[in-house]
């Protein structure tokens, strides 16, 4: 997961709008999002290498989402999968706070990831490469593989684009947040991040939408929860061309 753009208590009509790409790899195997057999309150896609998942919710409005952080120990190889903290707190029984917070005592165990965990009460935030848990105050936030909210040009552009459409009169539009998120245009070169991987491959990352041949933007998700608890789950699936070749939609009442 390479972007998430969440506006959280921040509209009147929905406590939490999330909208995500997973960026990743298209020969690593993964199923699209459905509801886990091993866990039937769990609703995610998953990792069929190692058994995690990137994004996901459960039927008591508990959600969360990992992205890895980009720098110069991001290629080391780690015995274990930053997918699996989603896994164990969608599948857990701790809450947002308590799991985030739990998280730094086991933080040198993985290559760097951003880290968003939410619940009724709570929304945190926990990088492993900063190790301070952020309470999430209401508003609307951007994580791709930087720093929490750092102005990046793809985060930067997808929040104003989410913004704009929660402040759009009429019906909360789906069909354009998946159009934000399939944003391929590619930023200047002087508003590009220097995160120590090179000018070229900062400029093929740099986009919304990823586009390249071995690697690039896999799934785009969009969660919503309303005032009354009602979730929406919408993901779409893409294969290497650029095109979405599966569309899961889910619906259902909160715990």
């Amino acid at each position: 997961m390479c972007l998430i753009v969440l506006a959280y208590q921040a509209h009147p009509d929905f406590k939490l709008v999330l909208a995500a790409n997973r960026d990743e790899y298209f020969d690593r195997p993964a199923v699209a999002a459905g509801y886990w057999k091993d866990s039937p309150e769990t609703l995610a896609g998953r990792d069929l290498l190692q058994g995690g998942t990137w994004l996901g919710i459960n039927r008591n409005l508990s959600f969360a989402a990992v992205a890895n952080y980009r720098d110069s120990d991001s290629s080391m190889a780690s015995p274990l999968s930053r997918g699996l903290l989603v896994k164990d707190f969608l599948t857990g029984a701790l809450g947002a706070l308590e799991y985030t917070n739990a998280l730094t005592a086991t933080s040198g165990d993985y290559t760097g990831y951003n880290f968003l965990a939410g619940d009724v009460d709570h929304a945190c935030f926990f990088s492993n490469r900063a190790d301070e848990v952020k309470v999430l105050t209401p508003g609307v936030y951007g994580i791709s593989n930087g720093d929490f909210d750092a102005p990046w040009p793809k985060v930067v552009k997808a929040k104003k684009s989410l913004v704009k459409e929660l402040n759009a009169a009429g019906h909360f539009n789906i069909a354009a947040v998946f159009s934000l998120l399939h944003d391929e245009s590619v930023p200047a070169a002087k508003d590009l991040p220097d995160t120590g991987i090179g000018f070229e491959r900062e400029r093929q990352l740099a986009p919304v939408f990823v586009t390249l041949d071995e690697y690039g933007t896999r799934s785009s998700t969009i969660i919503t929860i309303d005032k009354d608890n009602a979730v929406g789950f919408y993901e779409r699936t893409h294969d290497k061309a650029r095109r979405h070749i599966s569309d899961v939609n889910y619906h259902f009442i909160g715990n």
